[in-house]
């Protein structure tokens, strides 16, 4: 296994430089309160109208094309309510812009470094707002800082990153990211990413920054930001002037990551200058004159270097765009309305059994490919005849609905819970320890005993058999249709005792059993727990569930060093080919040991920085002693 370099500590020694830029005191105070979970518009709101020259800013904002509000709004407080807290944040940085500038003495540079900054985030942002995503205003700072890296290594390696500048084209972003990592052993998207991630912006936001310059990498969670990201830095790049087979690079991204025709596409580009133009009056910065978008591509065009299959000319015609645009959101909607009918049981909501066979072969070849362990329940209502006969249809109807709602009322966030049919229910737990699933279907059992069911003939009581199965996907043979036998089987052996307790096989022997337990010790939380940092009940309930879900294990390897830049491609292209798993190939190669996997693991199952985050949020650490403990963690595995 390679050294496990300490890359958040490099990370943190850069980022402290005094003379890096810093967001006005405000708008720090912006993002740390709309970072604290109980957050309300009216606490924004008194920390704003703290500056009335941002007050001012904001309004105008709000009342810009951007918006397209039908009257101007006049209070500052309206403006709030209509943006909401998340966009307010956003807006506040986005709006923050010139004070981030720093010390920075080459005008040229720090003027392309605008110009490519401000359409990004326009077209981030319109792009969120094209594909009906939620909050746009995120994508507008991610796409407006996605590159803020860039101003800050200049100030601390700033002979360095000229020679860089000269050697490498503007556009070759992962040459130019592999010589920073040369160089200065991280590169700047990550940096930019750190530095975000001090000022408390989300680690939606800044995971998608740390990996738009290559987002084949980014965790699974903030993968589509990081594919906008990286769309948005080729789109801004047609603003520098025609690159020899830029245009086709656009058009074949948009393709593959939106499904966006070169017609949806040209449609698209077409208003944007003029909203670039527009927001960089907001921000107050001056990167000089915009390009329309047609006039670039028929430049292009005349010099041979593109075909256009669409006209030009049609681009102009904004009354059929505009109904364009509205068939295409009524279809969206319809799409999304036929898709739920299509996957949810009428009757309970849930999962129907197409999607849930469908969902276990997914979840088991992801167990497999991130050597996660997976869990497995199959449940039967066993008295739901006998409710039908004595008490009517409908009111076996009434059972079955309140019984599915108590099982996904108990079920983790994630889970997947599926109506398989008449009275049998499944639950695919990814990732749950074995513990975890047998204190799940413990739960799911008393839950449903207690349920307050009444008809006409007084009080009933439901009563549930609950058999599972718990495996580690890549260290056996098992299929998916052989752990739900396995989990039937289970369940049958429960109702033919009629016992009231659960059965849960398990197809992992003793030495996985112990490796597992040894990916449990070395969790961020058992280490803090076992220091006496924090008390068990501070991480008990860790990760929640609007917390990030961890990547890949080439993701999670490459991000803390287990693997280099080239060991990690070697084992992708290996991998692919030879249709091995990212653990089978990095053990066969020598890269990896279990001890080694074991750390690997642990870290892909708690991410321990958002864990760090999340604790000084609550108040269970301070900023300075989470730092130090994250630097004892990293020191831990590095001695594993």
């Amino acid at each position: 296994m390679s050294v496990i370099v300490d890359r958040p500590g490099l990370l943190e020694q850069i980022v402290a430089n005094p003379n890096l830029p810093t967001p006005p005191a405000v708008a720090l105070r912006v993002l740390e309160k709309a970072g604290e979970p109980d957050c309300s518009l009216a606490d924004l709101e008194g920390v704003i109208a703290l500056d009335p020259a941002l007050c001012v800013q904001l309004l105008r904002t709000v009342n810009s094309a951007m918006y397209g509000l039908p009257r101007a709004v006049t209070s500052i407080r309206l403006a709030l309510g209509l943006l909401g807290t998340s966009a307010v944040r956003s807006l506040v940085l986005s709006l923050s812009l010139p004070a981030l500038q720093g010390e920075h003495h080459d005008t040229e540079s720090l003027t392309a470094f605008w110009k490519s900054s401000v359409a990004g985030a326009i077209v981030a942002r319109e792009l969120a707002v094209l594909l009906n995503w939620p909050s746009p205003e995120d994508y507008l700072v991610a796409g407006l800082l996605r590159d803020l890296g860039a101003l800050v290594l200049p100030q601390v390696f700033p002979d360095a990153v000229k020679q860089i500048q000269a050697s490498v084209e503007n556009d070759a972003f992962l040459q130019f990211c592999d010589r920073e990592e040369d160089l200065f052993g991280v590169n700047h998207a990550e940096v930019g990413a750190h530095l975000l991630r001090r000022w408390r912006m989300p680690p939606e936001i800044t995971e998608a920054i740390r990996y738009h310059h290559d987002p084949v990498l980014a965790p699974e969670l903030t993968g589509n930001r990081a594919r906008v990201l990286h769309f948005a830095t080729k789109v801004a790049l047609l603003q520098e002037g025609t690159h020899s087979g830029l245009w086709d690079e656009v058009r074949n991204l948009a393709a593959e990551y939106f499904a966006l025709d070169e017609e949806q596409l040209l449609n698209f580009l077409e208003p944007l200058d003029r909203r670039m133009a527009e927001f960089a009056a907001l921000v107050q910065v001056d990167p000089g004159p915009w390009q329309h978008y047609p006039t670039i591509l028929a430049a292009a065009a005349e010099l041979g270097k593109l075909t256009l299959t669409v006209g030009l000319e049609h681009l102009r015609l904004r009354e059929q765009r505009d109904q364009a645009e509205q068939e295409a959101s009524y279809w969206r909607r319809t799409a999304t309305r036929f898709h739920r009918e299509a996957v949810r049981d009428p009757l309970t909501g849930c999962y129907n059994r197409g999607y849930f066979e469908d969902s276990l072969t997914r979840s088991f070849r992801r167990a497999r490919r991130r050597c996660t362990p997976l869990g497995l329940l199959f449940i039967d209502l066993n008295n739901f005849k006998t409710l039908n006969d004595h008490h009517g249809h409908a009111f076996g109807d009434h059972v079955l609905k309140s019984v599915a709602g108590r099982l996904v009322s108990c079920a983790r966030s994630g889970d997947v819970v599926a109506r398989y049919g008449g009275d049998e229910f499944c639950v695919i737990a990814l990732g749950i320890m074995e513990a975890g699933l047998e204190s799940m279907a413990d739960r799911l059992r008393s839950s449903v005993a207690a349920l307050p069911l009444r008809s006409a003939a007084g009080s009933v009581e439901a009563r549930i058999a609950v058999g599972g199965v718990f495996c580690l996907p890549y260290r056996g043979d098992h299929s998916p249709a052989e752990l739900l036998a396995a989990a039937d089987a289970a369940m049958y052996e429960t109702k033919r005792h009629g016992s009231r307790t659960v059965l849960l096989t398990s197809l992992i022997e003793d030495e996985e059993r112990e490796f597992l337990k040894e990916v449990e010790r070395r969790l961020f939380g058992v280490f803090l727990t076992d220091r006496g940092r924090v008390t068990p009940q501070d991480v008990a309930d860790y990760p929640r569930p609007s917390s990030m879900r961890p990547g890949s294990l080439a993701q999670v390897a490459r991000k803390f060093d287990y693997l280099t830049r080239d060991e990690l491609k070697a084992v992708l292209t290996e991998q692919r080919r030879g249709g091995q798993s990212f653990v089978e190939v990095a053990l066969a190669r020598g890269i990896l040991n279990p001890s080694g996997l074991a750390g690997l693991l642990a870290l892909q199952r708690q991410p321990p920085e958002p864990l760090a985050d999340d604790l000084v949020a609550r108040g269970a650490l301070s900023s300075e002693n989470a730092e130090a403990e994250l630097q004892a963690y990293f020191a831990s595995l590095k001695g594993a």
